[in-house]
């Protein structure tokens, strides 16, 4: 089936389009300083030494900020794909790519549309997390409960909290959603964030907000801690996942649950649009897992190998962004046709989601300790 799937994706690429896009992109990028590189041995994720090239000469496309090209390997033990050389934890990377922007302006009739759209988002959200966003329609909340691809992107962005109770502790790792921060704190969790650098002011500028800058390792978190850590957007980039990970099985309570989002490199964005995903985001994603290879971490980990997954439909944003950095035009209103293409191969690969998760542009994950899954059973 899955030959199936990549056979229909493949007959709606734009070859001639991505032909002319690449050639418009031939100029050489700027070196990155080699005192701010590393150079690894081993797989990142299981410590093998055998791999593959998979991409060579990727540069920074989505954010064109970083200078520099870069090269993925795939490990051939747990067939996770890793950067390397990479940069070093100093050189301060960490910071997530925003949306690629349209260079258009919107006019009237879109700029209402848009504020409806977050008018009915936010009757969802405080009718789910107890806020009080604002505008905000009580409709809101019927009309994403019968629209299961914008209700799983916004219990995404809201990190796929369930409600808190009184006294109970969460760690977010990242802090790659403020939203996510304010809607558990809402909601009646006590939130501590773990920053991998200073440059989130949102973040930083919260009142009464536990915040910590560095690894969880060297957070100095007190252990049997927390009820629930949430990895959302954060364990592609870093360096030492193995470790981090390690360290957020002892920070939890009997009991605990860590929940994890990460691009999927088994998906079928993945496999239709190849060097061009949006997902790689070289130099800022180190590491892309496939569920195999995340499986095989959380259980060097010491988490459990029984676990629950998520469906995020997230392809239709994924293919957006994709094949912007394919074809190097924008997703304006004139080129409507393209548009409505892009539209069809997202759905198409939603659907395919649903029958095998396995094959989503994200893996989220729930598991829980060695310890405390042979008496607790897994939060779905």
């Amino acid at each position: 089936m899955a030959s199936v799937c990549e056979a229909v994706l493949e007959a709606a690429r734009p070859r001639r389009l991505r032909a002319r896009a690449l050639g418009a992109r031939a100029a050489a990028p700027r070196p990155w300083p080699r005192h701010e590189l590393e150079t690894l041995r081993r797989c990142p994720a299981c410590g093998s030494s055998v791999r593959r090239p998979l991409y060579v000469s990727l540069t920074d496309r989505r954010r064109a900020t970083a200078p520099g090209e870069w090269n993925f390997h795939t490990c051939s033990r747990c067939t996770a794909a890793f950067l390397d050389p990479r940069p070093t934890a100093a050189a301060g990377l960490m910071r997530g790519a925003p949306p690629l922007r349209h260079p258009h302006t919107p006019g009237w009739l879109t700029r209402q549309a848009r504020r409806l759209t977050v008018a009915l988002r936010n009757g969802y959200v405080n009718r789910r997390t107890d806020q009080r966003l604002r505008p905000a329609y009580r409709l809101g909340y019927w009309w994403h409960v019968w629209r299961p691809r914008s209700r799983a992107r916004i219990h995404a962005e809201l990190g796929w909290l369930p409600a808190g109770r009184p006294h109970r502790r969460l760690l977010d790792v990242g802090g790659q959603s403020p939203q996510a921060v304010g809607a558990a704190r809402s909601s009646g969790w006590r939130v501590t964030v773990v920053l991998p650098d200073h440059r989130r002011p949102a973040l930083l500028d919260m009142p009464d907000a536990d915040v910590h800058v560095g690894s969880v390792a060297d957070a100095g978190l007190s252990q049997g801690s927390f009820d629930l850590i949430n990895v959302q957007g954060a364990l592609e980039r870093m360096h030492r996942p193995l470790e981090e990970l390690e360290a957020c099985a002892r920070l939890l309570r009997p009991g605990g649950t860590i929940r994890i989002s990460t691009p999927n490199l088994a998906s079928l964005g993945h496999r239709h649009y190849r060097r061009h995903w949006s997902a790689l985001d070289p130099p800022r994603n180190l590491v892309l897992f496939t569920a195999a290879s995340l499986d095989r971490l959380l259980g060097s980990a010491g988490f459990s190998a029984t676990h629950t997954r998520d469906v995020p439909l997230g392809a239709r944003q994924s293919f957006r962004d994709s094949e912007e950095l394919t074809t190097g035009r924008w997703s304006s209103p004139r080129y409507w046709l393209r548009r409505a293409s892009i539209e069809l191969k997202a759905l198409f690969a939603d659907a395919c989601a649903l029958l095998r998760p396995d094959w989503g542009e994200r893996l989220v994950v729930t598991a829980r300790p060695v310890s405390s899954a042979t008496t607790v059973p897994v939060a779905a």
